[in-house]
């Protein structure tokens, strides 16, 4: 599977808020950083499973959008942005992910 179509099965998951099918697309060894720190804020599954079944998919009306996407190898940058169906505002964020076979 490419880097890619892991990333949109990411989106897919998120969107239909299956956090199980969510935290599959990502490693055991995933880590979470928030720049410009340089300590993870988030490391492992479990931590990532929690932070999004408490702090994101208990929101029913969030979906992502990606509205840019860059793919070098096994590279994929996006920028995103994540909209509240009760809110006109988008709030986008810029992330980079990295696999290896």
């Amino acid at each position: 599977m490419t880097a890619e179509a892991i990333v949109e099965r990411q989106v897919d998951a998120y969107n239909a808020r299956d956090l199980d099918r969510f935290v599959a697309t990502f490693s055991d060894a995933i880590l979470i950083y928030r720049m410009p720190s340089i300590e993870p804020v988030l490391s492992g599954k479990a931590q990532l499973a929690e932070f999004y079944a408490t702090q994101r998919f208990n929101r029913p009306g969030l979906r992502a959008e990606i509205m840019n996407r860059i793919v070098l190898g096994n590279k994929v940058t996006t920028t995103s942005g994540s909209r509240e169906s009760t809110s006109p505002r988008c709030r986008s964020s810029s992330s980079m992910k990295s696999w290896t076979d």
